[in-house]
């Protein structure tokens, strides 16, 4: 009996510490994109500040986040996630405590236009919100429905009709490839088409 309740309390503990850390980032991670942003580019790491105390782990927490969401890893990419942070001790447990993470993705074959911006704010473990930056950077889908979608047929070209790209927008929205809020851009932007 004691052996269930302990499975039963470690497993409500993991349920409620991964509930707080999904609010957490909730409450403390933004992570904007661009139109150009494209997820099936290479990327890299950096920081801002040469020599910074701390990168080399930070930046294997992303190497290993990314790597796991399907991003190409590469030193010679056409991303860089270049990033700031704060840092300091936390004598009592040995080791070092990360705050106030503000990065941008900046296109290097594009003159290094920056595709993303991502901030957290507050302190936060390495691994945590790695994951989470790299999950809501590999959600992002490039759908610019306003302009007409072609369709090649043998007798010449269509383009589809509202319904169509409606139905088409509701089934990206259902399979999760897109948010209620991009949803909610492009629905209007069908709508108020001619």
């Amino acid at each position: 009996m004691k052996n269930i309740c302990t499975i039963i309390t470690i497993a409500l503990l993991s349920i409620n510490s991964f509930g707080q850390d999904a609010e957490k980032m909730k409450q403390h991670l933004t992570v904007t994109l661009t139109d150009k942003f494209d997820k099936t580019a290479t990327i890299s790491f950096d920081h801002i500040v040469p020599g910074k105390h701390g990168f080399d782990e930070i930046s294997s927490s992303f190497k290993n986040a990314f790597a796991s969401n399907n991003f190409t890893i590469k030193e010679n990419s056409q991303y860089v996630l270049s990033m700031e942070y704060k840092y300091g001790y936390v004598i009592a447990m040995y080791r070092m405590q990360y705050s106030n993470l503000t990065a941008q993705i900046l296109d290097l074959n594009n003159n290094k236009t920056i595709v993303a911006t991502i901030i957290y704010d507050g302190r936060f473990e390495l691994d945590p919100v790695a994951n989470a930056i790299a999950v809501e950077l590999s959600k992002a889908t490039i759908l610019n429905i306003s302009t007409p979608i072609i369709v090649e047929k043998q007798s010449g070209t269509t383009i589809k009709s509202k319904e169509e790209k409606l139905i088409e927008l509701k089934n990206l929205f259902e399979k999760q490839l897109i948010t209620q809020e991009d949803y909610d851009k492009q629905k209007a932007v069908i709508l108020a088409e001619n």
